[in-house]
């Protein structure tokens, strides 16, 4: 065992003493998985062996991002037109995501880096790729028009995901079901390239009654489906909670406070808003909550790893507070508080995933994006665990 500083250190010696001894378990297949892993199997032994797999991660989660702020600078009301190469982009980055991400844990594998790292980067990596893709998405189908839907959209995607994380933690088995994240994203591309090659038009076209249109049509049927796979979830967890609750029934609860306080900032902060900031401001407003969610994910995440109770609170929360602050108190612009949040958040976030990177980098003596290990002096000493 590598020994490491005390100081500025997020986990402890015990959960990273778990973390060291975690094992990914996962069960089912997707509709398409079979099929692409032909193509995953053939891509990454085109990579070179000296290629570590988080930075194939992170390089997908790049892409997904900076497709997502093309739209962004285009369409920031949630409802504007891009021009088509943008959209072209934004398929072709997300193919590249999806690739690179099916291919990490394969990569690691390959040059025998698999660690415990590596599950919590990509899973980390995917609960802020899912903020970027959902908003991408709203933006292409032009529901930004209807405000209501977007955010109902917005959280009861990144809920989802969190939900999985959480079932996850109760479960010890990430479960894939028939149809999963490959379908979505194929769905999400094809989405795109329509886009691309046909317009917008049709998504504000009246469709047997006025006023039903496709953009109408695709996403209540995506809020139905969102809402029944949340039951599903939902039961899931509240059965596993049920039997093991003599064992572990904090840590297993302990998630549904954050998320539930992070949904009612989003809805008061909606209603209280007397400058209306979610709807002149609907991309960035549903981002900073997003980033928010995500890094709630990565807490879920760690506890599941590390066999140890989350809080039910998180420094971040300071964003949403900050906006509800100003709402109440009106000593400044919401617009400019929104913004303030969106910087803190993002701020907040990368502080914690490069102190958690770090804390299990010293521990496992390896580079966050080298498949190389650290050499012997490069250990600070400290007192051994």
């Amino acid at each position: 065992m590598s020994t490491m500083p005390t100081k500025n250190r997020i986990l402890s010696i015990q959960q990273l003493s778990k973390l060291k001894d975690h094992k990914y378990f996962s069960t089912g297949n997707t509709l398409l998985d079979p099929y692409m892993q032909i193509f995953w199997r053939w891509l990454v032994e085109q990579i070179p062996l000296t290629w570590a797999p988080n930075a194939l991660t992170l390089a997908g989660l790049t892409g997904n991002i900076l497709s997502t702020v093309f739209l962004m600078l285009y369409c920031p009301d949630g409802h504007g037109y891009a021009p088509p190469y943008c959209y072209l982009l934004c398929a072709f980055l997300l193919f590249i995501y999806q690739s690179l991400d099916a291919i990490d844990g394969k990569q690691a594998r390959r040059t025998n880096s698999s660690t415990p790292l590596g599950e919590l980067f990509d899973h980390g990596c995917d609960a802020l790729s899912i903020v970027v893709i959902i908003l991408g998405v709203a933006i292409s189908s032009q529901i930004g028009s209807h405000p209501v839907i977007f955010s109902l959209v917005f959280f009861i995607t990144t809920s989802l995901f969190y939900m999985a994380q959480w079932k996850t933690l109760v479960t010890g088995v990430m479960q894939f079901s028939l149809l999963d994240v490959t379908e979505g994203q194929v769905a999400i591309i094809a989405l795109y390239l329509v886009n691309t090659f046909f317009g917008h038009s049709y998504w504000n076209a009246n469709v047997i009654v006025e006023g039903l249109t496709p953009k109408l049509i695709l996403w209540i049927v995506g809020i139905l489906f969102g809402l029944s796979v949340f039951v599903k979830f939902m039961t899931v967890i509240v059965q596993e909670i049920k039997r093991k609750a003599s064992d572990h029934g904090g840590i297993n609860v302990y998630p549904a406070i954050p998320l539930l306080i992070l949904i009612t900032f989003g809805v008061v902060c909606c209603i209280f808003s007397k400058s209306r900031v979610m709807q002149n401001n609907l991309v960035l407003y549903h981002f900073m909550f997003g980033v928010v969610i995500t890094k709630l994910c990565c807490r879920v995440l760690v506890s599941h790893m590390t066999k140890s109770e989350m809080c039910l609170v998180d420094s971040i929360f300071i964003s949403p507070c900050l906006l509800f602050l100003v709402q109440m108190c009106q000593v400044a612009s919401e617009d400019l508080m929104l913004w303030i949040a969106f910087i803190y958040a993002w701020m907040n976030l990368l502080v914690y995933v490069h102190q958690v990177c770090s804390d299990i980098c010293d521990y496992l003596n390896i580079y966050c994006f080298s498949i190389t290990h650290h050499n012997s002096n490069d250990v600070q000493p400290s007192k051994k665990s």
